[in-house]
């Protein structure tokens, strides 16, 4: 799989108790009680299909610099210039989400 962009992740984010759910399933209640707001940055990826996805299955990044390293870090793993790219990204946070 091939990261080709970085994108804003985002969540709905319930305005009274701040609960956070996908923006890719259904709305729990009702659309007014929603905000929808960024947490991060996450990836767009293109399988070998060319099929396209976004996320790959982790935290998102804090900032678009770290997400941007990511990507270049997995990219180049994906290409053979690096051997162990299992543990490029490691959050910084702890016990979000």
């Amino acid at each position: 799989m091939e990261i080709i962009g970085v994108v804003p992740a985002m969540v709905w984010e319930h305005k009274v108790t701040g609960r956070h759910v996908s923006i890719h399933g259904s709305l729990p209640g009702l659309r007014h009680e929603w905000d929808l707001v960024q947490i991060g940055y996450t990836w767009k990826c293109k399988d070998h299909n060319g099929r396209i996805t976004i996320g790959l299955g982790r935290p998102p990044a804090k900032t678009r610099e770290e997400a941007v390293r990511v990507k270049r870090l997995a990219n180049a793993k994906r290409r053979g210039k690096i051997r162990h790219a299992m543990n490029f990204y490691k959050p910084e946070r702890k016990g979000e989400l």
